[in-house]
């Protein structure tokens, strides 16, 4: 009999769609300003996100580009193209237009999504000066589609993690860099499954653990958003 599976190394995919398929009732996400989501609502909101770039042509081949605040959908995205999987590169919040447009030209991003409330104007800028790259907004927007509004339209399934090797390069972060633009930083899936480790071995967690984000989950918030 063959298991091709068996010897598999587990990387960051792997533990996400475990942790989101199982517990379905605990509270994980905890919003300031709105309800608390469980496993359940997490795991079906990245299935539906999922579905719904894969139906506007997102695929491994593409290169996913996130502007926007502490929303639920950061995480709900960034979770959805780690799955399909396809290139993530997110941009921080407070980046300049030049930044912005230098990341998107560094890193080939073919789709930018946005959040509509915030980011529009800086949305049209970079699709002004970039007509090729594709448009979602998260909420309505007068220049996209509202990916919220149509990964509503799908029905949530089980998560399955893609089969990907150590080498795999699933995010592209970018720092301010130290010649005048931002410079990209590649993660490998062995060295997020190394950092999940150390954390997990080595730092002091009270149980159950809780974690107040005070920074960008598209960025450093992001890595400590890991259900376990």
């Amino acid at each position: 009999m063959n298991y091709p599976n068996l010897h598999r190394p587990l990387y960051g995919a792997d533990v996400l769609a475990n942790a989101l398929n199982n517990y379905p009732d605990l509270p994980l996400l905890r919003q300031l300003d709105g309800p608390t989501l469980t496993v359940r609502e997490m795991r079906d909101e990245t299935s539906r996100f999922i579905q719904a770039l894969e139906s506007v042509g997102v695929t491994p081949e593409s290169c996913v580009s996130m502007l926007a605040s502490n929303l639920p959908e950061t995480l709900h995205i960034g979770h959805a193209t780690s799955m399909i999987p396809s290139l993530m590169v997110p941009i921080h919040a407070m980046s300049s237009l030049a930044d912005q447009l230098n990341i998107v030209r560094d890193a080939g991003v073919n789709v930018l999504i946005f959040e509509a409330a915030r980011f529009e104007k800086a949305a049209a800028d970079i699709k002004r000066e970039e007509p090729g790259i594709v448009l979602l907004s998260v909420g309505p927007s007068e220049i996209a589609p509202d990916i919220r509004k149509l990964a509503a339209s799908f029905e949530p399934k089980k998560l399955v993690p893609p089969v990907i090797d150590g080498n795999y390069i699933g995010r592209r972060s970018y720092s301010g860099g130290t010649t005048g633009k931002p410079k990209a930083i590649p993660s490998a899936a062995r060295s997020g499954q190394q950092c999940a480790m150390i954390i997990q071995a080595e730092w002091e967690w009270p149980s159950p653990p809780h974690i107040l984000s005070c920074a960008p989950l598209t960025h450093a918030g992001g890595t400590m958003f890991m259900p376990a």
